[in-house]
């Protein structure tokens, strides 16, 4: 019974759904953690977001992330974010941190190997 009762497919479309309901072009910064996560972020998706990919390795290349700095200087232009993160365990909660530290987070909420956060950024003008 519990077999049935329990899921174990990655929640994307509750994510996004979650995200689109509250914003209908929404700034997403992707801890990417494979290309099935962007693939299911934009299978989902109602209309194409604005993507900001926070780490990648493709094609066997190294692993590499976004920095402090560089995350920064796109986020100047965004009075409000979403933060996704799913199953990156090179990362793990680093970007949650950084932004915790600079941005106010005011909505969170977890669902099946998936995290969604809402930050409004008070420095925006």
């Amino acid at each position: 019974g519990t077999y049935y009762s329990q899921t174990t497919k990655h929640q994307w479309k509750e994510s996004v759904q979650l995200v689109y309901s509250h914003s209908s072009t929404p700034m997403i910064l992707l801890d990417k953690g494979g290309f099935s996560n962007e693939q299911s972020l934009r299978y989902y998706a109602p209309s194409p977001p604005r993507l900001v990919k926070l780490s990648w390795s493709e094609e066997g290349r190294d692993f590499e992330k976004l920095g402090e700095e560089e995350l920064s200087a796109v986020l100047n232009d965004a009075p409000e974010f979403w933060l996704i993160l799913s199953r990156n365990p090179r990362t793990q909660d680093y970007f949650l941190q950084l932004l915790d530290e600079q941005y106010t987070r005011d909505l969170s909420q977890e669902f099946y190997e998936v995290r969604v956060y809402h930050y409004t950024n008070e420095n925006f003008k």
